[in-house]
């Protein structure tokens, strides 16, 4: 489905080698509007604007569509149930700011999570710096962007942990990267099932084969096995370099 909700025929992804940056973030100018930073944020206050702010250009917002946004909720719903359940820190949904003011950007990840032990970091409208885990999920129009511009973003703020998910393959592409120690994402491997293991939030596994069900699975019943498992569920302490 593309993003403005019409149907297109699924493809077998392509194979990928390991997902590796040490590229720093660069932006091409495209033909978004420029305007400063301040300016962006009173056009972003206007009734149907959205967008991401990078280094004085607007990038405009397409509609996600209907897979994205069933795919989003699940997650959600995944994430705060282990989150909340755990007291582990706090779970945004987008449209919310994550500002590197480092990095002269303002994304909006379509998830972020912030651990217990860096809630200074928000105030009452944006993430001011990294967030421990963004996840985003990919579109048309954003595959691009978010494959290449924020896997060097996301690195260079030390946000330690980046999930993509791109549900436009057939099967659908679930990725979980880490931070490693020289300062690039590398996929976390999955173990002989296929089962993937966050790293940041401890004792969170996640199946791929979930994000490819059509309907999704129930949070409840995956929320179930977790309660089997009393020793997971901390925020393991990572390599970061916040940016604020």
């Amino acid at each position: 489905m593309t993003e403005d909700g019409t149907e297109h025929p699924m493809v077998q992804a392509p194979a990928r080698p390991a997902i590796q940056t040490r590229t720093p973030p660069y932006h091409t100018p495209g033909d978004g509007p420029r305007m400063s930073y301040e300016e962006y944020l009173a056009w972003h206050g206007e009734e149907g604007n959205a967008g991401e702010w990078v280094q004085g250009e607007v990038i405009p917002f397409v509609p996600p569509g209907l897979r994205h946004q069933r795919i989003l909720r699940f997650l959600t719903l995944l994430l705060s149930a282990f989150v909340d359940s755990r007291h582990l820190g706090e779970l945004i949904v987008a449209p919310f700011e994550m500002r590197l003011a480092d990095l002269d950007r303002s994304r909006e990840p379509d998830l972020l999570f912030v651990a217990t032990e860096h809630l200074e970091r928000f105030d009452a409208q944006r993430l001011n710096g990294a967030a421990d885990v963004v996840v985003e999920i990919l579109s048309t129009s954003s595959a691009t962007r978010d494959r290449r511009d924020k896997l060097a973003e996301y690195a260079a703020a030390g946000i330690p942990e980046y999930w993509i998910i791109d549900p436009r393959f057939d099967p659908a592409i679930v990725e979980l990267c880490t931070l490693t120690e020289d300062g690039y994402y590398a996929p976390i491997p999955p173990d002989s099932t296929g089962i993937i293991a966050s790293i940041v939030l401890d004792g969170l596994t996640i199946d791929p084969a979930w994000l490819r069900q059509d309907p999704l699975p129930d949070v409840s019943k995956i929320a179930k096995s977790w309660s089997a498992k009393p020793e997971s569920g901390h925020t393991r302490s990572t390599r970061r370099a916040p940016q604020s």
